[in-house]
């Protein structure tokens, strides 16, 4: 995972970024400098867990987007069912598991009583993806 510019990023996405910046002549003479500023230069970041799901800034252009196709987002005429901001693929999870609070506000989460179509596909994700801390 890397942070840049107050966001995380998987490793792919961080990788690339790191490649572009580079291409355009920016990257800090050591690639390998730690006192770089997240905010020029994309840094490597401990996974640890969060207060909740954390997923790659790059949304659906992620390189390791998870597709909600596949946890039962439904679709009409082949187009996946989707209002406002929604799309059908996220960023790859970004943290390591979750915090106590984390835990909590997942369930809260989970608990809504008449989730969208978009929303039942991205909590069937989210519990397959935290089963073992819910």
């Amino acid at each position: 995972m890397f942070v840049y510019c107050a966001d995380t990023w998987c490793d792919s996405c961080g990788e690339r970024l790191r490649r572009e910046i580079a291409e355009q002549g920016l990257a800090p003479a050591d690639w390998d400098d730690l006192y770089v500023d997240s905010d020029s230069w994309p840094q490597p970041a401990l996974e640890e867990p969060t207060d909740g799901p954390d997923h790659c800034a790059n949304g659906e252009h992620c390189l390791e987007a998870v597709d909600l196709l596949a946890y039962g987002l439904p679709t009409v005429a082949f187009k996946p069912v989707l209002v406002g901001a929604e799309t059908q693929r996220i960023g790859a999870p970004t943290n390591d598991g979750l915090t106590e609070y984390g835990v909590a506000y997942l369930k809260e989460m989970l608990d809504e009583p008449s989730p969208t179509a978009y929303q039942t596909a991205l909590f069937a994700y989210w519990r397959e993806l935290y089963r073992d801390e819910l």
